[in-house]
């Protein structure tokens, strides 16, 4: 695995791509930008598990609270919106529910 050096507050999302993990973050200039590394959802998950806001929303996304900016719901579960994202970003039925405590603590 190689290493780059990224702090997980500038991570928007994480998307798999066959044998590839496209990082899609905001580089120094304050700017969106993707990296690209050979490795699984699953490594770079445990590699930011002490980070809570980066959650897991689908078994190809993972996805940093932090800049979500809408829900919409689908006949699957939920769509993400995010900032500096074109994109939606889609939430599994496996996932909702731990997305939505996420987004909404207070609610039991």
């Amino acid at each position: 695995l190689r290493n780059i050096s990224l702090s997980p507050e500038n991570i928007l999302f994480v998307e798999a791509a066959g044998n590839y993990m496209i990082i899609n973050h905001i580089d120094h200039n304050g700017k969106p930008t993707q990296t690209q590394l050979r490795a699984t959802i699953n490594q770079i998950e445990s590699q930011l598990q002490e980070y809570e806001r980066i959650v897991r929303c689908h078994r190809a996304f993972l996805i940093n609270m932090s800049y979500v900016t809408e829900t919409m719901r689908n006949s699957a579960g939920l769509l993400i919106k995010m900032h500096h994202v074109k994109k939606s970003i889609p939430v599994s039925r496996t996932y909702t529910k731990s997305v939505r405590t996420k987004l909404e603590p207070s609610t039991p």
